[in-house]
């Protein structure tokens, strides 16, 4: 989650905007998606660790290269989405920018972050199953 939120602060000062209470609304669009991408990936390494093999890394490796379409998939048309609104083209758009952008910033660091920062802590803490 940190490195998440990193992601969402470092777009915010890239942009120049300033953090505000719609920012918390980007936050929390960011924090469901990386919550809900580790929890699917973890769910599926532990099946795979039950069903083939117990090597963490090996299970985790291949839990990993099956979600990473609808993985990818999810958080790119997520951003997509938000595009409008942190390119500010309407009236009122003041308001909305900044969490559009902070949204895009940390979704973009969540794919990173799913894609190898969780399967590394996942090895880490993996314990070799007996039995």
């Amino acid at each position: 989650m940190p490195v998440c939120l990193a992601g969402s602060v470092f777009a915010m000062h890239a942009a120049g905007l300033p953090l505000g209470a719609t920012v918390i609304i980007g936050v929390l669009v960011v924090v469901a998606a990386t919550v809900n991408d580790g929890v699917l990936l973890v769910t599926y390494a532990n099946e795979l660790r039950n069903r083939q093999t117990p090597d963490p890394g090996a299970a985790v490796t291949q839990a990993a290269r099956i979600r990473l379409k609808p993985r990818i998939m999810t958080s790119v048309t997520t951003m997509m989405g938000f595009v409008p609104l942190a390119a500010n083209m309407d009236e009122g758009g003041d308001m909305l920018q900044p969490m559009a952008v902070a949204a895009i910033g940390g979704l973009g660091m969540e794919i990173l972050v799913a894609l190898f920062l969780m399967p590394c802590m996942y090895v880490i803490a993996g314990k070799p199953r007996h039995g």
